[in-house]
């Protein structure tokens, strides 16, 4: 392994908080609920069942995708990278050049990046699974950069620590 490739940094966050259950759960039902009211209706024909049985079978594969998904974030030797399974199935690599500030810091999730997961706004985007605690990356352009983090400290050292390696 290159020194390049080193991993400085490395972090893996699930869709573990209880309200992803509880929209799992949610999700679920309400999926039982619609087919068991088909099939009471004795009027029900065969190609309406089979739109209701793939409505149902969707709405439960992506609950179940959702509730799979993971953030994974890595700091190397000539980078940082990130990985929003199963939306990725590879990493991405997060842009060093032109950054004036890498800041550990508390942000709203809802508020300032409409939610969790990959987000875009006016002025930048936001990688984030759950919490709210992240590292802000400020470019030169004035736009910026946000990854979530459970260890934000650590993950902004990194991000420093490969900056002045690059200079």
């Amino acid at each position: 392994m290159e020194a390049s490739d080193e991993v400085r940094f490395r972090e893996v966050q699930r869709a573990g908080r209880p309200w992803w259950w509880v929209i799992a759960i949610m999700a679920v039902t309400y999926g039982g609920v619609i087919l068991a009211l088909y099939l009471s209706d004795e009027a029900v024909r065969a190609k309406d069942l089979w739109a209701v049985g793939v409505g149902v079978a969707v709405m439960v594969g992506v609950t179940f995708l959702l509730l799979g998904a993971k953030l994974e974030t890595e700091v190397r030797g000539d980078g940082v990278y990130v990985r929003l399974f199963p939306f990725h199935l590879s990493f991405r690599e997060i842009p060093l050049e032109d950054v004036v500030k890498v800041e550990a810091r508390s942000y709203r999730p809802l508020r300032e990046y409409g939610g969790w997961g990959i987000r875009c706004g006016r002025k930048g985007r936001a990688y984030n699974m759950s919490g709210n605690e992240g590292v802000r990356i400020d470019y030169a352009n004035e736009r910026h950069m946000l990854i979530g983090s459970q260890r934000s400290e650590e993950l902004a050292a990194a991000i420093e620590e490969v900056l002045k390696r690059k200079t």
